[in-house]
C-alpha cells in the first residue's frame, strides 16, 4: 500500500500496489495547479513504469485525486491486465508473422536463384572435367581402360542429374 498527501489537504490517499509487478514503490505527480487551466495527476510504478494520467479542466486537484486513486486502485488484476494487453497485441502480432513469412519466402526465392546459379556452374565444371578425364583415357590406349567403362557414365549421369 502507498500513500500520499493530497495537494490541498493534509488528507492521506492510499492507493494499492503495481497491478503487473506490485511494487509499492509508485510517485504521483501533480502537473498544473488550481490557477492553470488543465489540471493532471499521474500515477506510476517505478519498478516497471506502468502509468496512468487523469486530467480535468473544470475540476479542482481533490476531484482529480479522488478520480486518479479510484481509476488506479479499481483496475484489473495482473492476469486480466495482461490477457488484454495480449489480446490487443494479437493483430500486431498477426501482422508482423504475415510480414516475416513474406520477408522468409522472398530470402528463400533469392537463395534458390543464387543455388540454382552455383549448380550451373558446378556442372559446367563438372562437364567440362568429365570431357578432359574422357579424353585424357582415350589417350592412354589400352591403360587405364577399366576404370574408363565404370566412372565416365556415373559422371556423364551425375551431370544429367544435376540439370
Amino acid at each position: 500500500m502507498f500513500e500520499f498527501e493530497s495537494f490541498n489537504s493534509d488528507k492521506k490517499i492510499q492507493l494499492e500496489n503495481c497491478p503487473l509487478c506490485n511494487s509499492e514503490d509508485l510517485s504521483v505527480s501533480h502537473i498544473g495547479n488550481e490557477r492553470t487551466q488543465k489540471r493532471s495527476i499521474e500515477i506510476k510504478c517505478k519498478n516497471c513504469r506502468i502509468n496512468i494520467k487523469d486530467s480535468a479542466m473544470r475540476y479542482g486537484f481533490d476531484w482529480l485525486e479522488s478520480l486518479a486513486s479510484s481509476n488506479w486502485n479499481n483496475r484489473q488484476s495482473r492476469n486480466d491486465g495482461l490477457e488484454q494487453l495480449v489480446k490487443r497485441q494479437a493483430p500486431c502480432t498477426d501482422y508482423c508473422e504475415a510480414a516475416a513469412f513474406s520477408i522468409t519466402i522472398k530470402n528463400l526465392k533469392s537463395a534458390n536463384v543464387e543455388l540454382e546459379a552455383r549448380v550451373k556452374v558446378l556442372s559446367e565444371a563438372l562437364t567440362k572435367t568429365t570431357d578432359e578425364l574422357d579424353s585424357w583415357w582415350k589417350d592412354q590406349g589400352d591403360y587405364g581402360t577399366e576404370g574408363y567403362s565404370k566412372w565416365i557414365p556415373e559422371l556423364r549421369e551425375l551431370i544429367n542429374q544435376s540439370q
